[in-house]
């Protein structure tokens, strides 16, 4: 099981701090802050400055400083999914594939391995 942890400091410019594994994402309106932070970290533990974030926990993430927009798309997790279930060329529909009876147990498993995977990307967005 992965562990996600956000660490929230409270104030009028507020920090985040988001852990995953051995990727760390800090968020500050100021970039003195964040600079001042990562020196800190850098005096007790062992890190490598990756520069602006383009990527964690497998999303993409894309910034418009100019208009002040942070987008986050999943596109690839969701195209990995699919392939992994032989899905890639599968066409969209509007209702889930109903599981009855009718279907064999290993048909039943892979359709709830899909379903649980689309339901991740869902609630993570």
């Amino acid at each position: 099981m992965s562990i996600i942890v956000i660490y929230f400091k409270q104030s009028d410019d507020p920090t985040y701090l988001l852990l995953y594994v051995n990727d760390m994402l800090i968020t500050k309106r100021n970039k003195t802050h964040v600079q001042n932070l990562k020196t800190q970290l850098k005096t007790k533990f062992d890190t490598k400055d990756l520069g602006e974030v383009k990527k964690i926990i497998g999303m993409e993430i894309t910034q418009d400083r100019g208009s002040g927009r942070l987008c986050l798309s999943q596109e690839n997790y969701v195209l990995k999914v699919l392939e992994s279930f032989n899905m890639a060329e599968a066409k969209p529909i509007t209702l889930l594939w109903q599981v009855t009876s009718n279907y064999p147990p290993s048909s039943v498993h892979n359709h709830r391995k899909r379903r649980g995977c689309l339901e991740y990307q869902m609630l993570v967005q």
